[in-house]
């Protein structure tokens, strides 16, 4: 309210602040009192408005860095404007009051449809103001719920970002764009407002080293770092647009804290949550259009407030986004980046810790390796040993068959072809030889003569045996050849696999009328292949027969003598050493019919891969795989197999002390590092400011203007 004042009464004392008054300051009042008053639109007396200049003051907006706002009408033409004065007022230094008068310039340059446009710049009483159109409709701090749909939201970032891209294109950046700088007007519609610290790019001006001007939390890493190249430029307004997008989104801003130190630590240092994980109803490309704008990298945001704005439109349309997610490696090479010193601590430690591991492992290995070559070595010598012992066994066997076979008496009932005395002399040598069991005589043509047990006689079904390998290989032995081993075959009486050890019975005239067999069945009883080593075990195979005249003759071998073989079951073995004896010995040819003189000495294979089809009597398990030493009984088709499990070969060096070391070492690496990252944090949290060098804080100016 103005007073009327007689010009020729004299002036009031003055203000005991600011000196002598105007003589249109009530109650003796000066402006700047009054200006400084804190009123609201209710405690403004309607009856007493201030004047201010060609403008009446009615209510107080707000107050910035260094402007305060006020809602006022404009006299002359009766308009609502928002008038904005310098703080200080009289008092304010000339570097205030070009920023303010700046700030007037910059806003007047502008001309946008979503930029608040100004009306007047002048002076009154010494105190610069502007005015603005006036907004009613409040910020977008107050009107936040209303823009929380990820839709709402994104359209109205896209028209921000529109705004700005105006700003940018007349060489304005912002600097301090947050939502109580987000005003709307009547209808609704969105503003731009205060460019109190705005920067213009085509000018030579300068700001303090140190200083960060702008609020914190909406303010970009690089504009909190001394010397940045970037500091200034475009890509800072678009961040604080995607600050502005993700608290709408989230419902609260991406990085936040108990000081303001500790919010600028998590902008520089920390990512933000994804947004996906905070509401499943906001989509991926709306997601991905936000982080890319909070990327701590200016040169990865978008690199305009246009393009921005353009991808936002594109996701309201349905369409593809044009930016895609940063990689998990490259958000790790830009944390690096951010934290190089911890990042080095770190990556030396795993380097250790992989060199360690590395090296432990290799010294495993290789004394896993020399413990192999050393098992195979030992199974190789006993696989000999034993296959001496089996070949010493069944040459006491071909000797006892080769005596009972040249008996007079079987000669003379062979040649006469006396079946009942054939039948009197098999159960005669089965009485004198215990040991073996099953007796059986057959003439020349192969035709079954006697078989003792002679129970079992009349069960058979096939009486001619000329294609079996025990008829074969006995009736071709020369006279100096004791007896034959044949390889196993499967019994017409009972079923059973068995081998033969067969005889000829020779004529006067020396040739064969027949001969005289001892059967033994495929069992687990063989008091040779008993070893005391309780990681090692000895088995026995012996090559498969064919069961008719028109089969071939098979290569396969079966178990003979095994801990997990029932009586005559015929267990088929596979084994790439067996295979490679097998060939070795059948290169042999006809050598390979003097069967019971030793091998050469390189007739041992072995096979580090071995898997046993068995159970070995209970104490371990089928599969394998299995260390195997495989050597050949003589010429026989019969071979002998040591065995450990690689487990019990290696159990000793499974775990040695170096694997230990090595991870107490990196572990302990990985803890320093850890604890002097911690300590970093803390010490930087616990920091008042950061000091200048030349002395003056590096932190000027924080928090809302």
């Amino acid at each position: 309210m103005s007073t009327a004042t007689d010009p020729t009464e004299p002036l009031p004392a003055g203000c005991p602040l600011h000196g002598a008054i105007g003589p249109r300051a009530p109650e003796g009042l000066c402006p700047q009192c009054l200006l400084d008053l804190d009123w609201g639109d209710d405690d403004a007396p309607e009856s007493l408005p201030v004047q201010f200049g060609p403008y009446e003051l009615l209510a107080r907006l707000g107050e910035g860095g260094m402007g305060v706002v006020y809602k006022a009408r404009q006299v002359s033409v009766d308009r609502v404007v928002a008038l904005k004065r310098i703080r200080d007022g009289e008092l304010a230094d000339a570097k205030a009051r070009r920023r303010f008068y700046r700030e007037a310039r910059d806003a007047a340059k502008l001309d946008h449809v979503h930029i608040v446009p100004l009306y007047d710049v002048g002076e009154h009483d010494g105190q610069p103001y502007f005015t603005m159109k006036y907004m009613p409709g409040g910020t977008l701090e107050e009107a936040r719920a209303r823009f929380a749909e990820p839709r709402r939201a994104a359209a109205l970032i896209a028209t921000l970002a529109r705004a700005v891209h105006a700003g940018h294109r007349q060489h304005i950046i912002h600097r301090d764009l947050k939502p109580e700088n987000i005003v709307f007007d009547d209808h609704g519609e969105p503003y731009i407002t205060d460019f109190g610290i705005a920067k213009r790019l085509d000018h030579s001006t300068r700001t303090m080293t140190g200083t960060i001007l702008g609020t914190v939390g909406y303010v970009a890493p690089e504009q909190t770092t001394r010397g940045h190249p970037l500091r200034d430029s475009a890509t800072a307004d678009i961040w604080s647009l995607g600050v502005i997008l993700y608290e709408l989104l989230a419902g609260r801003r991406p990085f936040d804290g108990p000081t303001l130190l500790e919010v600028m630590r998590r902008t520089q240092e920390e990512e933000p949550v994804p947004l996906e994980r905070l509401r499943r109803d906001v989509s991926r490309d709306l997601a991905t259009v936000c982080l890319t704008c909070l990327h701590k990298d200016p040169a990865r945001r978008y690199i305009s407030a246009e393009a921005l704005a353009d991808d936002l439109e594109r996701y309201l349309r349905g369409k593809p986004i044009w930016v895609r997610r940063p990689s998990p490696g490259r958000r790790a090479l830009a944390w690096c980046r951010r934290h190089p010193f911890t990042a080095v601590l770190l990556g030396v430690s795993a380097l250790a810790l992989v060199t360690l591991t590395v090296w432990s492992l290799a010294g495993t290995r290789a004394q896993e390796q020399a413990r192999r070559a050393e098992v195979l070595a030992a199974n190789r010598y006993a696989a000999r040993a034993v296959a001496g012992t089996v070949l010493a066994l069944l040459d006491e066997y071909a000797t006892t068959v080769a005596m009972e076979a040249q008996a007079p008496q079987l000669t003379t009932a062979m040649a006469l072809h006396d079946g009942e005395a054939l039948q009197g002399l098999c159960e005669e040598i089965r009485a004198r030889q215990a040991g073996l069991a099953y007796w059986f005589i057959i003439d020349a043509g192969g035709a079954l003569q006697a078989y003792v047990p002679s129970e079992q006689s009349d069960k058979r079904s096939v009486t001619h045996f000329a294609f079996r390998d025990y008829f074969r290989g006995a009736m071709s032995l020369a006279a100096d050849r004791p007896a034959y081993i044949s390889r196993a075959f499967r019994s017409a009486t009972d079923k059973r696999y068995k081998i033969a050890i067969a005889a000829p019975i020779r004529g006067v005239d020396g040739r064969p009328l027949g001969l005289l067999a001892a059967e033994i069945a495929t069992d687990r009883r063989l008091g040779a292949l008993e070893l005391s080593d309780d990681h090692r075990v000895a088995v026995l195979t012996v090559r498969r027969d064919r069961d008719s005249a028109s089969e071939p003759l098979p290569k396969e071998h079966i178990l003979w003598v095994h801990g997990g073989v029932e009586h005559g079951e015929g267990v088929v073995v596979e084994s790439d050493a067996l295979r490679r004896l097998t060939a070795r010995r059948d290169a042999a040819g006809d050598a390979g019919r003097d069967q019971l003189r030793l091998p050469p000495p390189d007739w041992v294979e072995l096979d580090e891969a071995y898997r046993d089809p068995l159970d070995q009597r209970g104490i371990r398990e089928a599969g394998g795989p299995w260390l195997v030493g495989v050597a050949a009984v003589g010429r026989t088709e019969l071979a002998v197999m040591v065995q450990t499990r690689v487990e019990d070969a290696t159990a000793l060096d499974r775990t040695p002390l170096r694997v230990y070391a090595a991870w107490s070492v990196g572990g302990v690496l990985l803890l320093v590092a850890s604890l002097f990252a911690t300590l970093r944090g803390t010490r930087r949290r616990a920091s008042a400011s950061y000091p200048d060098p030349r002395g003056s804080p590096r932190v000027d100016r924080l928090g809302s203007r």
